[in-house]
């Protein structure tokens, strides 16, 4: 199964286009658009098989000025799609009816980053510019379209959140800052049935606009479920032990949890853009703690100046 997110600058387009391409397991999957508005996906698999298939879906309107996330599945016997959270149809079984697509607005809420003088760190303690210098570097990891830099990103987030005792704690032990994580207020959205061939789910945390936020604190922040795969729940704890002890950020293949072997495998099979979903689940992840832990950053780096 791959994800990918879309954002058209015409819909329909004018000519044939390729919306998006993986390659695995020996075969190539592509999605392609049509002037009249109609997906197809073609599967076109290697030796020993050296198949090709096509399979068109309904036609669909797209509004301009949004992001649209698409969904496409496929085995020996099934492939299927959807677009905006809907299972779209055969396009012989549509019946000429056009679906109206659901759109993802542009994301309008600010990002996080942080940036710190040589001359702020050498006037810190050493806890402060571990905890300084780590923020920088996850600052850094989370714009690397690196496989490695992201894996290793796991290792700062659990540092910075998972250790016993946490270093954000052990920094924040005496200045007390009210420490509050930002998140989508993914209750608020309306859950959309998905056909059982495509049956995972990414909550995307970090908020796309300032109308969708809500405050958790750490503990709570950690429990938060981000990844639901064949009916089973995986929080931002479960991502950050996963890539941590599993992909190397920390250890490789030494995961603490039995629980977590089902997403250690689901790397492999679900995609977004062409990267692992599990390691978008962690960018958002860190995208998120960034921006929670910048005001005890600011406390630092003022008591240094």
């Amino acid at each position: 199964m791959s994800y990918f997110e879309f954002m058209p600058q015409q819909w329909p387009p004018v000519t044939k286009n390729t919306l998006h391409r993986i390659e695995r397991d020996g075969g190539v999957a592509s999605v392609l658009s049509f002037p009249d508005g109609h997906l197809a996906v073609i599967i076109e698999r290697g030796e020993p098989n050296n198949s090709r298939s096509e399979h068109h879906f309904q036609r669909i309107n797209i509004q301009h000025a949004g992001i649209v996330k698409f969904a496409y599945s496929w085995s020996e016997s099934r492939v299927s799609a959807a677009a905006g959270g809907t299972i779209l149809a055969k396009l012989e079984e549509s019946e000429g009816c056009v679906l109206d697509i659901k759109i993802k607005e542009i994301a309008s809420y600010p990002t996080g980053q942080l940036s710190v003088s040589p001359e702020i760190l050498e006037r810190s303690s050493r806890e402060d510019v571990l905890f300084l210098e780590t923020l920088m570097d996850i600052t850094s990891k989370l714009t690397s379209e690196s496989r490695y830099e992201l894996v290793r990103l796991s290792a700062l987030l659990r540092q910075m959140l998972c250790d016993t005792p946490p270093l954000v704690q052990e920094v924040n032990r005496y200045r007390k800052v009210t420490l509050l994580f930002e998140v989508d207020d993914i209750h608020n959205l309306i859950p959309i049935p998905e056909h059982e061939s495509l049956r995972t789910d990414w909550r995307t945390l970090y908020p796309d606009s300032q109308n969708r936020v809500k405050t958790v604190k750490l503990e709570q922040f950690l429990k938060l479920v981000t990844i639901t795969h064949e009916g089973v729940d995986f929080s931002v704890g479960d991502v950050i032990d996963v890539v941590a002890h599993a992909f190397g950020g920390v250890h490789h293949g030494k995961l603490r949890k039995n629980h977590n072997k089902k997403l250690d495998a689901f790397e492999k099979e679900i995609f977004l853009n062409g990267t692992s979903m599990v390691l978008c689940s962690l960018v958002d992840i860190g995208r998120v703690t960034l921006k929670a832990l910048l005001p005890l950053a600011v406390i630092i780096t003022q008591a240094n100046e």
